[in-house]
């Protein structure tokens, strides 16, 4: 392959691919969860950021946001053991994964059981779900 003079959509997309599985080859080595996040670009240089993060026993990634809910829970009237817990909302099953504090009107992330998309919820939904209470 030709070394690159410029950058650009199409060629950091490949680049990004790359990075890809190498970064998993470094996370499996490790035993951790590593994951690419944006990348931004000129034409001459770009930055790309990696979240790393420690698994716990049950293999839940102890991102910032899961350290952040252990921490603040209390203050949002649910426990430090509710990181993990599934709770049900528009029929469908929702992981918790974590607490975005700086965010007031929905600090709480859930991953959608199956595809693992991450959302957001309000407190006063999550302790209904998570006590069995739909209203």
């Amino acid at each position: 392959m030709k070394p690159i003079k410029e950058f650009d959509k199409v060629n950091i997309k490949m680049i990004c691919s790359e990075i890809d599985e190498a970064v998993q080859s470094v996370a499996e080595k490790y035993g951790i969860k590593l994951e690419r996040g944006n990348a931004s670009y000129r034409t001459n240089n770009f930055v790309l950021k990696i979240n790393g993060s420690v698994l716990t026993d049950t293999g839940q990634a102890m991102t910032r946001e899961a350290s952040d809910f252990q921490k603040m829970a209390p203050l949002f009237g649910l426990s430090a053991d509710d990181l993990g817990k599934e709770f049900v909302a528009n029929g469908k099953r929702f992981v918790i994964t974590g607490l975005k504090p700086r965010s007031p009107k929905y600090p709480i992330l859930a991953a959608e059981v199956g595809t693992g998309t991450t959302y957001k919820f309000q407190v006063d939904t999550v302790v209904r779900r998570l006590k069995g209470k739909v209203a």
